[in-house]
């Protein structure tokens, strides 16, 4: 009886993880439901698309790590010239132990004939912060301490990226902390890093992106 008991521990093992993939896969399933019916509402249509097929491989958060996904994709048409998509993109860091899956919802949006220059925000963190007494690049700007305490921006061009930061851009993103945005030529993508949308946190996530994207 004893010698079967890690036979009966293993099988009990084998049995939840079993059930906790099912779980995530269910679970998955009714996310990707929800997701459409909201973005149905607001107007998007789905599609099978990837940032490479528009050249958006070229923004940081594309060359981050490893087994990258996209996936629930949504895409509204505004124009000829001007077009949104929302989705969900996954890519993986580490190995082993260290291994982590990074999750978040990302909107893109193209403008046709916009010329961003290559730059990159985020929240600043205590790293960013030590790495700037050793010359890492962080673009602050006079008068806005509420930016330039909240986020890390760099660019290669500094000038290009300076001017493009207008004031009341500087003041409407020290007034709401936790954006990522990345952008270059016409595309310009806003994500809070590490974390999808919801499906009834779809619309304002969207607006509030939308409101970003008209800013620059």
């Amino acid at each position: 009886m004893i010698e079967l008991l890690p036979i009966a521990l293993a099988a009990g093992f084998l049995a939840l993880g079993a059930a906790a993939a099912a779980w995530a896969v269910q679970a998955e399933r009714k996310r990707s439901q929800a997701l459409g019916q909201a973005a149905a509402r607001m107007g998007l249509e789905p599609l099978v698309w990837e940032p490479s097929q528009r050249g958006l491989y070229g923004l940081q958060v594309f060359d981050q790590g490893h087994n990258r996904r996209t996936y629930n994709v949504f895409r509204r048409l505004f124009s000829e010239t001007e077009e949104a998509y929302l989705f969900d993109y996954d890519y993986t860091t580490g190995s082993g132990k260290s291994r982590h899956t990074h999750r978040q919802t990302l909107a893109a949006f193209r403008r046709s004939g916009r010329a961003l220059p290559r730059f990159e925000l985020r929240p600043e963190n205590v790293l960013h912060k030590i790495g700037g007494l050793f010359g890492y690049q962080d673009i602050d700007f006079e008068g806005f301490p509420e930016f330039s305490r909240n986020y890390l921006l760099r660019g290669q061009d500094e000038a290009a990226v300076r001017a493009l930061w207008r004031p009341f851009l500087l003041q409407h993103l020290g007034l709401h902390p936790g954006w990522c945005l990345e952008g270059g030529g016409d595309w310009l993508v806003a994500y809070r890093d590490g974390r999808r949308v919801e499906a009834e946190k779809l619309q304002e996530f969207f607006e509030d992106s939308r409101a970003l994207h008209a800013l620059l």
